[in-house]
């Protein structure tokens, strides 16, 4: 019996079993991401750059395996492949729209920004930003704004490890999911 095929993996991540979810997991990262590596370099991905998109599609991978949505005919290889590319697209638009928020020149002499605007008015990032807490404005700041990779924000944060700054910056983003939908905002009705 291969225990590294897909039905073994998908059944172990399955299991409830920690241990066997963990193994799992931990092989089809030893596995693919090599080989995404391999396919993606030529585009100039970094190995840092790829480890981070490659952590938000296994831990996407997990959730569609353990709550029964992913498709078991699915190869985990193809669906990595895709799923990293769909990740790192969007990491490239984001970029795109901070590389044009910081060419625009800001208009001090703007009234000041309040909430009770009406639903029309358009919330710029940087509002939605500041009401996080400083160690979390800092953090996306440095990854999304000045391009920080996880190592640079490790060292800049004091953080134990690189899987400890992944973390942290997840749960800032969730901070300011959270945010957003206290204020009914969608994505449209901000300013990137």
């Amino acid at each position: 019996m291969n225990h590294f095929s897909n039905k073994n993996l998908l059944l172990k991540i399955k299991s409830g079993n920690k241990r066997a979810e963990n193994e799992a997991l931990q092989l089809i990262y030893q596995r693919e991401l090599p080989r995404l590596y391999e396919y993606y370099r030529k585009s100039g991905l970094t190995y840092e750059y790829l480890q981070d998109i490659f952590q938000d599609a296994l831990s996407t991978l997990y959730q569609q395996v353990t709550n029964g949505t992913f498709r078991e005919e699915t190869s985990i290889s193809n669906y990595m492949k895709v799923l990293s590319r769909n990740i790192w697209c969007n990491h490239q638009r984001k970029i795109k729209k901070v590389q044009l928020i910081r060419t625009q020149a800001i208009d001090t002499s703007e009234q000041p920004f309040t909430l009770s605007e009406s639903k029309t008015s358009k919330y710029p990032m940087s509002h939605l930003i500041e009401r996080l807490t400083p160690d979390c404005q800092k953090i996306l700041i440095s990854f999304y704004y000045d391009n920080y990779n996880m190592a640079d924000i490790t060292k800049a944060f004091s953080l134990k490890n690189e899987q400890s700054a992944r973390n942290k910056k997840c749960k800032c983003l969730k901070k300011l999911s959270v945010i957003c939908n206290s204020l009914k905002l969608n994505q449209e009705d901000i300013i990137i």
